[in-house]
This record gives C-alpha cells, structure tokens and sequence, in this order.
C-alpha cells in the first residue's frame, strides 16, 4: 500500500501545481478514482485467498 499513497500524493501534487485546467481535472480525476481501485483489489485478493483456501481443502 506504500505504492498507493506516493501515487495519490503525487496526483494531488500535480493537480495542485498544473497551471493547465484540462491537466488539472486529468489528476483530480485521478484521485477520485484511485480509492475504488484500491478497493477493487482488495475485493480481488480476498477472492483469490478464498479459492485459494478451499482448494487446500
């Protein structure tokens, strides 16, 4: 989860010094998005934990 939180301070981080406006909206979409990836692959890895789990069994 290191990865995540430099990715989302970097996308905050440009979206708060980009002069551009398009730019700008690009990374605050970003930000916006990033934590339901986040989510999204936590759902998958305990997905994978559960088949994995009842294939041992």
């Amino acid at each position: 989860m290191q990865f995540d939180a430099c990715l989302i301070q970097f996308y905050r981080e440009m979206a708060t010094k980009s002069s551009n406006a398009k730019v700008r909206e690009v990374f605050e979409n970003l930000l916006v998005m990033e934590p339901h990836a986040q989510m999204e692959l936590s759902k998958q890895t305990l997905e994978l934990s559960s088949l994995e789990a009842q294939n041992r069994i």
